[in-house]
């Protein structure tokens, strides 16, 4: 779920752990790597997606 965008808190919504629980498997889990970043940086509004208009 967090390499398609979604939050620690989206995720909590959706799964039912604990914040403590999401931030070690993400820690554990998620790469570090271009994908990840990208979608931190379209958050922040520093590029724009590829399909807007």
């Amino acid at each position: 779920m967090a390499r398609t965008g979604c939050t620690a808190p989206e995720i909590i919504s959706i799964t039912g752990h604990s914040l403590g629980s999401v931030n070690t498997i993400l820690t554990a889990y998620l790469p570090r790597d271009s994908t990840v970043a990208r979608n931190a940086q379209m958050k922040r509004g520093i590029i724009q997606a590829a399909n807007t208009s």
